[in-house]
């Protein structure tokens, strides 16, 4: 077992002293959501008294991880998710020991969910050796760092980049290692865009505008896009593995337009700025996200159709084994942005989200894409007693104790037209259809009822049609009654089944 080091300057978390296998390991910091609050961009960032710093540990081993975790508080109640994982936690005033079965992402939460630890256990790693850009054990700031063809980055184990990566139309490219990828650096501001392709929708010749590079990197630097860890345009043949990315500015990695992409083992961490999200495809295809973390305070894994790529389609994507924990917004989802020809062959499966926001599962069509032919299957959704209720910040004044509350518990799964127009022209006589959710189960404290399973076409050109639930359980019971899974349906619902 490699336990990972870190620079003498990172901050570390406080509340955690950890052993792995009998030997110290380093608790990183990471600043985290504290609510389930939000509100549109008010022109300054977050205000802290909104977040707070939960820790992180890393690790490469192939085998079994004895943890032991002290805490100076008393304990009360203690769990280590993925509950699905069934990991059993023996507890001493304070001080937690549990064995990890090996690579998987992990998180200990004593009395809630507030300030818990997040354990990443990697596969033992071996780092390329030759024809690679290596940053090793120490801090590095890099600001954003351009990569080219049949470029590999290795971030060792005890390095922290403070910094981001870009690639315009290159192929070949490996980001890999064991370090940390630092989003910080990057400041948000009125004067920054969130993302690419939001301000020229209204002319639909320029819906793929971007896949001319000289055109997006002049969009880029006209409009100040902001970047986050990783944005990847018109790229083929990629691959990011192993990295923990903390604390970026917005979505944290984007391959847009692109084709045949591997994440696999990403840690995502350290998200609590608005519209941070997690991965986020823009019009890609042939796509494969597994074996990872994603904490984020927005959407954590999400399939979106940008207009200025939008006659290209998002197609043969599979995120699978991954661990979701949503501190705002949708956990695993398709939208909002759905500017595309198509959306198909979308598979989400052996998924655990572990907390969430709004809606675990999602459809949310906004614009003028045809979505079908999507599966969600084997996917565990926990509820906690603990959850942070969803509610919207509406001045600068309000607290959250203040602010109305709109769901005490996220919604499970459903597919939603929205009556918006947002992020592209309108809806334009598409469907959505052919859903598949399969083997779908919720894991809730006791008192907790069943979340709400919803479906909503916007008319009778645009619609949702034949949906089938499969499977579907509530703390092991099969859920067989539209009134037992609260499956609820406008007119413009067509064909919806529970098997």
């Amino acid at each position: 077992m490699k336990i990972a080091a870190l620079p003498k300057t990172e901050a570390l978390c406080e509340r955690f002293t950890v052993t792995l296998n009998g030997q110290p390991a380093p608790v990183a910091a990471a600043r985290v959501s504290a609510m389930n609050y939000n509100w549109g961009w008010p022109g300054h960032q977050r205000p802290l008294d909104q977040t707070e710093i939960a820790g992180f540990v890393r690790c490469e081993s192939n085998e079994p991880v004895e943890v032991c975790a002290v805490v100076k508080e008393n304990v009360s109640e203690v769990c280590v998710r993925p509950l699905s994982k069934k990991i059993a936690v023996t507890e001493d005033s304070g001080k937690m020991t549990f064995t990890l079965p090996g690579p998987g992402q992990y998180v200990l939460e004593p009395n809630d969910w507030h300030e818990a630890l997040h354990i990443f256990v990697a596969p033992e790693v071996e780092l390329p050796a030759a024809d690679t850009l290596y940053f090793g054990p120490g801090v590095h700031e890099i600001g954003l760092m351009e990569l080219f063809d049949d470029q590999t980055v290795v971030l060792d184990a005890g390095a922290v980049v403070y910094g981001g990566f870009v690639a315009f139309g290159r192929k070949n490219i490996t980001i890999t290692g064991t370090g940390i990828l630092d989003g910080s650096w990057e400041v948000r501001t009125s004067q920054t865009q969130l993302v690419s392709a939001l301000g020229i929708w209204q002319d639909v010749s320029d819906r793929d505008y971007f896949l001319d590079n000289k055109q997006l990197r002049a969009y880029i630097e006209e409009h100040k896009v902001l970047n986050g860890c990783i944005r990847l345009h018109n790229c083929k043949n990629c691959t990011i593995e192993h990295i923990t990315c903390r604390d970026s500015s917005t979505f944290t990695i984007v391959p847009a337009a692109c084709e045949n992409i591997l994440i696999d083992d990403v840690k995502l961490i350290g998200m609590w700025r608005y519209n941070s999200d997690g991965v986020d495809y823009f019009n890609s295809k042939n796509c494969v996200l597994k074996n990872s973390f994603l904490r984020n305070f927005d959407d954590c894994v999400v399939l979106k159709g940008m207009c200025g790529w939008g006659h290209k389609n998002l197609e043969n994507i599979i995120t699978e084994n991954c661990v979701v924990w949503c501190d705002w917004g949708r956990a695993l989802e398709i939208g909002a942005e759905t500017n595309a020809d198509e959306y198909c062959n979308i598979i989400f499966r052996n998924c655990d989200v572990i907390h969430g926001s709004w809606l675990q599962l999602d459809i949310q069509h906004h614009n003028d894409a045809y979505i079908h032919d999507i599966i969600f299957d084997d996917i565990r959704c926990e509820y906690t007693r603990h959850q942070s209720g969803l509610k919207f910040q509406e001045s600068e004044e309000q607290t959250y104790e203040e602010a109305k509350m709109l769901f005490e518990q996220p919604m499970l799964l459903g597919a939603f037209f929205m009556d918006m127009g947002l992020f592209g022209p309108g809806h334009s006589g598409q469907n959505v259809e052919r859903i598949r959710f399969k083997n779908i189960q919720v894991i809730a404290d006791e008192g907790i009822y069943m979340p709400k399973c919803g479906f909503e076409g916007f008319n009778t050109d645009n619609h949702v049609e034949d949906v089938v639930i499969e499977n579907l359980t509530f703390n092991g019971k099969k859920l067989t009654e539209a009134g037992e899974a609260n499956l609820q349906c406008n007119e413009f619902a067509w064909d919806i089944r529970l098997k």
